[in-house]
């Protein structure tokens, strides 16, 4: 096996690991905490999955177009900011940075399975 494929892969397990998305058990009893009611939080869930859904879609290619390391860094940067949004604590804020989570997810998964195919 070549010496950067090795790496690559390596890398590969590694980010794979850290992304075990430890804050979706517990964002749904931040929001109750934050206020918010069972059908405000199930709007938030429905937009954020569908927004991942349709980012899905273009991921791989945006992946190619901008480079997969680039791509991989806007998307953890991009969950990192969804991680501030999160602290706004209203209903604006918290769908605003459900769907950077996922939109952000959905590229890093596309970029991943590209990066490792």
């Amino acid at each position: 096996m070549q010496k950067t494929l090795r790496k690559d892969l390596a890398y590969y397990y590694i980010v794979r690991m850290l992304l075990k998305r430890f804050v979706l058990p517990i964002l749904p009893l931040y929001m109750l905490h934050a206020g918010l009611s069972i059908p405000q939080i199930g709007a938030i869930a429905t937009m954020a999955y569908i927004t991942a859904l349709l980012l899905e879609i273009p991921s791989g290619m945006v992946s190619d177009t901008l480079g997969h390391k680039r791509t991989l860094i806007l998307s953890l940067v991009g969950q990192g900011a969804a991680m501030v949004l999160y602290l706004g604590g209203s209903f604006w804020w918290i769908a605003a940075g459900s769907a950077l989570y996922f939109g952000s997810g959905a590229f890093m998964s596309g970029t991943l399975q590209a990066l490792l195919y």
